[in-house]
């Protein structure tokens, strides 16, 4: 085997042990929310509380089923920053003064804008999206019952959907300096990104 090859097999088995951590740290935090799920269900009802929502399990599984989703859904949240500090541990050796440079401010950043969708989507948002929901066609006549399975998957759609927008320009600009995607491609598709 050729030093080449060996560095190559070194390279994948720090991979493998990387992928294993972050699958145990999932199962773990997984397990961690299942067993005590309660302060964050409490945490993730509070907006619906707050307009005097209440919320039923329509089936006999959907309660139990919920927490599943809560503690899976949590656990995914939770392990996106563990995979980011794993994937720069990773990828950091292989990279250029320069690219480090850029990398390491961009790996902060990252997180930062994570955490910070999170919290613009469940403070602000969410509440938004419920009030339009809730106060949408008042006066027809139609009573809401909502389903605490549809309302736990509304609201982790919105957490996921505002981290991933919040993270997109950061990812441009990184791409921008490394010099992957060209700025003149960008302005080009910006009419096509307006519309999306």
């Amino acid at each position: 085997m050729s030093p080449n090859e060996a560095d190559f097999y070194d390279h994948l088995e720090i991979l493998r042990r990387n992928i294993l951590i972050l699958l145990g740290f999932f199962v773990a935090a997984g397990l961690a929310v299942f067993l005590f799920a309660e302060p964050i269900l409490s945490l993730i009802r509070r907006p619906a509380v707050a307009l005097g929502i209440p919320l039923y399990a329509l089936r006999p599984q959907e309660k139990f089923l919920t927490y599943i989703r809560v503690a899976f859904s949590t656990s995914a949240v939770a392990s996106v920053p563990a995979a980011i500090v794993l994937l720069t541990a990773f990828v950091l050796p292989a990279l250029s003064k320069t690219e480090k440079r850029i990398f390491l401010p961009a790996t902060l950043g990252v997180l930062l804008l994570f955490a910070g969708g999170l919290l613009f989507a469940f403070l602000v948002i969410v509440p938004v999206a419920l009030g339009f929901f809730v106060n949408f066609r008042a006066g027809d006549g139609i009573q809401p019952l909502w389903s605490f399975r549809e309302y736990v998957r509304m609201i982790y759609s919105l957490l996921f959907a505002f981290c991933l927008v919040f993270e997109s320009p950061l990812v441009l600009l990184v791409l921008l300096k490394l010099e992957i995607v060209r700025l003149e491609t960008l302005a080009s598709l910006r009419r096509h990104a307006l519309l999306i």
